[in-house]
């Protein structure tokens, strides 16, 4: 299905205004009834779990974005969960790997508390083992290596609205560059050689990687930071656990133009296949339509299949997904 058949098919666009002022009234809904909730009676359930369990108990549909979600609110309510991975925007054709600088991108509001860790565990703990790893395979690599964008110097771009000081201090680090509020991440992620999401903290399925990824820019993430994505070099995303298997990592990309061209060019394949808007607007429509793909906790009882034609509602959930295997619910 096409993006323009897919703005068709849903009442509001998705990332417009209405659907913007729909999640808010789902969160006051959702969080506000903690708010509101009575103090807990000892050994009973917490008095803002059950708020949650009986609002949620009232939809007609829940989704969430990977299985893991799924079974753990199956498990709360006992009702059908559907899963319906995120999707991005792809962009224009990126530029060509020859005209990407030696750059390192990291994306994300800086005010949100797992983007600050990130980016300052990234900055403290990995960054200057980036810098020292590429000066030394910088000394005995070829000059074509590099390729013919790796004039300027060695930099790390901290992209996002609204940095806190704590990110802000960080362009005081060698190479490290805080750009602030920009119009469109996609130009920085069109300049860079390599996009990290080296989070460690948080949950859910990261979409600064998948528009690193839709940028044909590889990716090298913690394992919290691919949560929920295929992963490997045949999808455009390599995982490392420790702060040297990144810096190792990214080093690796920076100088082995080659290898950064192919490898971004598998992850804009990936996402093209799997994670674009339409799939998972279909996958949506379907959930809408009666005919989604659910989980149901083990021993509960199935809810009625369908939706009523009348006052259909649904829950979107944000959470932790599981693995690549979980995507084939939108994505396959």
């Amino acid at each position: 299905m096409s993006e323009n058949r897919a703005s068709r098919r849903f009442p509001f666009p998705l990332g417009g205004s209405l659907f913007r002022r729909c999640l808010r009234r789902l969160r006051k809904l959702l969080f506000g009834a903690r708010r509101a909730a009575p103090p807990a009676v000892a050994g009973s359930e917490s008095a803002p779990g059950a708020s949650r369990r009986e609002l949620l108990g009232t939809f007609d549909a829940l989704t969430v974005v990977g299985r893991q979600d799924a079974d753990s609110l199956s498990r709360a309510t006992g009702a059908r969960v559907n899963v319906v991975v995120n999707g991005v925007r792809e962009p224009a054709e990126p530029a060509s790997g020859c005209e990407r600088e030696l750059l390192v991108a990291f994306t994300g509001a800086m005010d949100f508390p797992p983007n600050v860790t990130a980016a300052s565990w990234f900055v403290r703990r990995v960054w200057p083992e980036v810098l020292r790893r590429f000066s030394r395979r910088l000394a005995r690599a070829e000059a074509n290596t590099l390729g013919p964008g790796a004039g300027p110097p060695l930099q790390l771009a901290i992209v996002g609205a609204d940095p806190v000081p704590k990110v802000q201090r960080l362009s005081g680090q060698a190479g490290v560059i805080v750009t602030g509020r920009v119009p469109d991440v996609a130009p920085w992620l069109s300049r860079a050689r390599v996009a990290v999401a080296p989070m460690v903290s948080g949950c859910g399925i990261k979409n600064k990687v998948l528009e690193a990824c839709a940028a044909a820019c590889p990716v090298v993430a913690t394992p919290l930071g691919a949560a929920g994505l295929p992963t490997g070099k045949e999808h455009g995303i390599i995982v490392a656990d420790t702060p040297e298997q990144t810096a190792e990592a990214v080093a690796e990309l920076l100088v082995d133009f080659s290898a950064s061209r192919a490898i971004g060019a598998a992850a804009r394949a990936m996402v093209r296949k799997r994670f674009s808007w339409s799939k998972s607007a279909d996958a949506l429509m379907a959930v809408l339509a009666g005919n989604g793909n659910t989980t149901l906790s083990a021993g509960r009882q199935p809810a009625a299949p369908g939706l009523p034609s009348h006052r259909r509602r649904s829950a979107a959930g944000h959470g932790q997904p599981d693995n690549q295997e979980t995507l084939t619910h939108a994505a396959s």
